[in-house]
């Protein structure tokens, strides 16, 4: 199989995953979050968001595991202000991001491959035009790198 070539790949450690189910679908909400959390110095290293039928949306997001306890002691006071049910949080996450030369589908489609090859379950992705990217289990971190260099190509 001949590799694709890719103009970088970026990995991230040390990382906790939150998040905030069913918020309304109404940016209002979301907004509020971002920039709570931003005014507090709480910088994101992923996020993405997923609409349901229901008209909510469930907002995921990737801090430094630093700054796990303060955002979430901010969204539980937003969680009691607003009424949501639930704030969600998982501990020893890491990130793979790869920046696609050319096809976009089939850096997307051997992203994907490289993981289910390896057994390693995405717990989220976000695909932009400018990288995509995956947060795993931060333990799997050189198993994907492995399997992802058997379907890539660095430059250089």
């Amino acid at each position: 199989m001949k590799k694709i070539r890719i103009a970088g790949l970026r990995q991230v450690t040390n990382l906790s995953q939150v998040e905030v189910p069913s918020l309304p679908m109404g940016l209002s909400q979301m907004a509020q979050i971002l920039i709570l959390l931003a005014e507090n110095g709480i910088n994101l290293e992923f996020v993405v968001t997923h609409a349901h039928a229901d008209d909510t949306i469930d907002l995921v997001f990737g801090v430094q595991r630093n700054h796990i306890a303060a955002a979430l002691g901010l969204l539980r006071g937003m969680r009691e202000k607003f009424g949501w049910e639930e704030v969600r949080s998982r501990d020893g996450v890491g990130m793979i991001s790869l920046f696609p030369h050319g096809s976009r589908a089939a850096v997307i489609g051997n992203f994907l491959s490289a993981f289910k090859d390896a057994g390693i379950r995405l717990l989220t992705i976000s695909f932009s035009l400018s990288a995509i990217s995956g947060l795993i289990e931060e333990r799997l971190i050189p198993d994907a790198l492995n399997a992802l260099s058997e379907y890539f190509e660095l430059p250089g």
